[in-house]
């Protein structure tokens, strides 16, 4: 999961990153430790603010996040054929109205 938003939020804070993950700060940070020890995510102090730690993905890192998206969106694809067109309908009308909420409570 950790890999998946990094590849959709580039660059950013272990702060960030935890919330957007509803982790705790230690709880993704351990989770980075491990991914940094496999070459997947890299830490960066930010050109503006040194104080700052930046974590983003390595070259290796957005390969398999590519690969995991790509795996992702088949599987999703597998399961939607699987949806009668009617049942369809009512699911993606449910999710719009899920969006729109998640959208108000902000």
């Amino acid at each position: 999961m950790i890999i998946l938003t990094l590849l959709r939020l580039n660059r950013t804070s272990m702060n960030r990153l935890a919330q957007t993950l509803g982790l705790s700060r230690a709880n993704a940070s351990g989770l980075v430790d491990r991914l940094v020890r496999k070459g997947l995510i890299e830490r960066r102090r930010s050109e503006q603010d040194r104080r700052l730690v930046l974590i983003q993905l390595t070259s290796e890192g957005q390969r398999v996040a590519h690969h995991l998206a790509r795996q992702n969106r088949q599987g999703l694809r597998r399961m939607m054929k699987r949806i009668p067109e009617a049942d369809l309908k009512v699911f993606i009308q449910t999710l719009e109205q899920l969006a729109l909420g998640l959208a108000d409570s902000d």
